[in-house]
Formats: C-alpha cells, sequence, structure tokens
C-alpha cells in the first residue's frame, strides 16, 4: 500500500508501551502500526511504506538488535530512521551498538513525552527531506542518461 500517509512502526513486546506511544502520538495523524511480536514486523514492512521505525530491544523472541539487523538486510528498509527504546540497555556499549546497526536515536524508558514527540518530528522532517532530495537525484540522472552525459 502506497500513500502519502506517514506510517511509524513500533515494536514492543509490553501491550502498555505500545498503548502509551500510540496515545503519545494522537493528535499527529500518523499511522501507528504497533506490534508486540517482532516477527510481525516483516508483514508490516512488506505492505507499507514505513517511514520511521520504534523498537525496544528486550524482546523473548528476538531482541531489537537483531530485528534491527533483519529489517536493514532488506535493501528497501535500509533508509528507515530508526530509535531504540529500552528501559534496561542503558550502558554506553549497547547505545554504541544501537547506534552501529543504524540506529538515529536511543532512547531510555520511561520516557520524556515531549523531548520524544520532538525527536519523532524532527526525523520524520529529515526522513521526508532526505525521500525528496533522493527523487530528485533519480529524475537528474534520468535525465543526464537521456542526454548520454551521465
Amino acid at each position: 500500500m502506497k500513500t502519502s500517509e506517514v506510517n511509524i512502526l513500533v515494536v514492543d513486546d509490553n501491550i502498555r508501551n505500545l498503548y502509551l506511544v500510540k496515545e503519545l502520538l494522537l493528535d499527529k495523524e500518523y499511522v501507528i502500526h504497533a506490534i508486540s511480536s517482532p516477527n510481525d514486523a516483516f508483514a508490516i514492512l512488506d505492505k507499507h511504506d514505513i517511514d520511521l521505525l520504534i523498537l525496544d530491544i528486550q524482546m523473548p523472541e528476538i531482541d531489537g538488535f537483531q530485528l534491527a539487523q533483519k529489517i536493514y538486510g532488506d535493501e528497501k528498509n535500509k533508509d528507515i530512521p530508526l530509535i531504540f527504546l529500552t528501559a534496561k540497555y542503558q550502558d554506553s556499549d549497547s547505545v554504541l551498538k544501537g547506534l552501529n546497526i543504524g540506529a538515529i536515536d536511543y532512547m531510555f524508558k520511561p520516557i520524556d513525552s515531549k523531548i520524544f514527540i520532538k525527536k519523532i518530528e524532527n526525523l520524520l522532517a529529515l526522513s521526508s527531506d532526505n525521500k525528496m532530495l533522493k527523487a530528485q537525484q533519480e529524475t537528474y540522472k534520468y535525465f543526464l542518461k537521456k542526454v548520454k552525459l551521465y
């Protein structure tokens, strides 16, 4: 399903945390895909153009680090911005691991709702600008090939 909607995928095995994120973003007209099973993330990614990933780290089936690596292993997902949310993995090695996997941000629970919302707004704005630039680049490449300059 390709739309101009803003789609956010939130994966957390704690239903209360999913509810909290949805409540915080209720005013924003985002489409929130909140799922408690990491293995269900791939069905959402196949069906929707996801604009932002928000992943918990400590989950029973597969941890958030492994999930992010699998998601980013698919070329079409490599540019989706990612925020890790965690209550447990707050040491610098874990933060660096998350950032090295590709996370743009790494936040600790409990979250400050105003900061969380602002970070999401900023990441979505940057992501939108990035998509626009990539589309323009593809257009330029197409025209340059037409005139045999590329």
